[in-house]
């Protein structure tokens, strides 16, 4: 009797799980749609905020700028930097944006139009760092001492006025000026570094020569391949070899150095004086520039017809110091306004 209940039992319970609602389920390819989508939103809006420059007025032209990367793609194919300059300031005038990821770098050749923002403190000059960090970047230890006191005497090195007397010995070797003017200027840095006048011979002479060589390539990757020496590049491939062939051309170049560093100055032990002549010694040779000569003008004033006049002093023009390749950098450390461009603090 208790036979005919179960099928009935079975389609009861058939009947309610039709009629029961599962929650629908979205499928998986749904979630990953939204998520792409939402992801593509978020770094467009991303983009625009990278891509907004920090100017505010007038923005001066420059090449195509791409959103967190800058110009660095360009900075990449350079294998000419002097070419490189003349073209971007041939297409886009005397002054071109220039970025490098989030880095605001403006290119100038009109150094006439910085000097107000030189004078006024608005601006600063900071070329040396750059070598230095290039310097570090092969394995050459700098202490702080050279970066507090590199600056200053590196621009009056650079600024150094030959006496007559080695001006007419200039004048009377003229097929070696070149290399007569590089001993001046090494004996004028031993002078300033340690207060004693050296003298060079021959045999010193011809070190002189092979060092300027040896420092020949270093100029020529930084002018060639700017690139090795960004802050990423010393583990690229590309550039292992050649900053080991720069590391070498550079440390034998210490080492002569060293040698007649020690010959001349007997009485010199203090490692930080060497440090600094060795540094300076590579400003030297980097630099292509020479400081500008100009000629003061002398106000005349006619005492008859003004006798109470004052004669003002002519206002001090900025000294710059030493240039890497032909550039020299600096830092905005405000807004100020160049060839009717706004430039901002950075």
């Amino acid at each position: 009797p208790g036979c005919p209940s179960r099928p009935i039992l079975q389609l009861s319970l058939l009947f309610q799980t039709r009629n029961t609602k599962y929650p629908i389920m979205i499928p998986l390819y749904v979630w990953v749609t939204l998520a792409v989508a939402a992801g593509i939103v978020v770094l467009y809006f991303i983009c625009l905020k990278l891509s907004a420059n920090d100017w505010i007025g007038k923005v001066p032209p420059g090449p195509t700028h791409i959103p967190c990367f800058g110009c660095i793609f360009h900075l990449l194919r350079i294998s000419n930097l002097s070419e490189h300059c003349e073209r971007i300031f041939l297409v886009f005038g005397n002054l071109v944006k220039y970025c490098l990821f989030r880095k605001t770098v403006v290119f100038t050749r009109d150094c006439q139009s910085i000097l107000d923002p030189l004078n006024a403190n608005m601006l600063k000059e900071n070329t040396h760092l750059y070598v230095i960090d290039a310097i570090k970047s092969l394995g050459f230890p700098i202490s702080k001492k050279c970066l507090q006191n590199c600056f200053e005497v590196g621009r009056s090195i650079y600024n150094y006025r030959i006496p007559i007397d080695d001006f007419r010995s200039l004048m009377e070797s003229c097929e070696n000026y070149r290399s007569v003017l590089h001993e001046k200027k090494v004996e004028n840095l031993v002078f300033t570094l340690t207060n004693e006048k050296i003298t060079l011979n021959s045999s010193d002479k011809k070190d002189l020569e092979e060092c300027s060589k040896e420092m020949g390539m270093f100029r020529s990757t930084i002018e060639k391949s700017p690139q090795m020496y960004l802050p990423f590049s010393r583990y690229w491939p590309l550039f292992m070899l050649k900053r080991k062939q720069v590391f070498k051309s550079i440390l034998k170049t210490q080492q002569i150095l060293r040698a007649l560093f020690k010959q001349k100055i007997l009485n010199q032990s203090d490692e930080h004086i060497f440090d600094l002549f060795f540094l300076l010694y590579v400003f030297m040779t980097l630099s292509k520039t020479s400081p500008k000569r100009c000629k003061s003008a002398k106000q005349v004033v006619n005492l008859d017809v003004c006798p109470d006049a004052i004669l003002s002093m002519p206002k001090q023009e900025y000294e710059f110091s030493f240039d890497v390749c032909g550039l020299r950098f600096f830092k905005a450390l405000d807004y100020i306004k160049v060839l009717k461009y706004d430039i901002p603090k950075q």
